[in-house]
């Protein structure tokens, strides 16, 4: 949800205050890395069970080359279809919604009452 967020919340802004070019691009970035990790935790997620270990670890390793495949077709498609794409923000709303992972954990123990 927070990788979703951070995808359109700064996308609008960029809208507002910039330019659509570099909202678009923003927001192209975002879903680049969240369409990804979505089919990942898709693919985690879809095997359950104490005793399922061997087939978790199988999900892991597909998800994580699905993962790595999609982001490099989604930037392929994006630069593909939209030539004129404003870089920089493209990378930049990519890089942004990525370190979620790392910044999302962080505000959510922050967050927990009695931490």
């Amino acid at each position: 949800m927070v990788q979703l967020l951070m995808s359109l919340v700064p996308g609008l802004a960029l809208t507002l205050f910039t330019s659509l070019a570099h909202a678009t691009a923003w927001t192209l970035g975002g879903l680049i890395c969240l369409v990804p990790n979505l089919y990942f935790a898709y693919r985690l997620f879809s095997v359950q069970g104490a005793g399922a270990s061997r087939q978790i670890a199988q999900a892991m390793y597909k998800g994580e080359a699905g993962k790595l495949v999609l982001t490099m077709g989604l930037f392929a498609l994006v630069f593909s279809t939209y030539p004129d794409v404003q870089v920089l923000m493209l990378f930049a709303g990519f890089v942004s919604v990525q370190s979620m992972n790392w910044v999302a954990p962080l505000l959510n123990r922050r967050a927990s009452p009695g931490k």
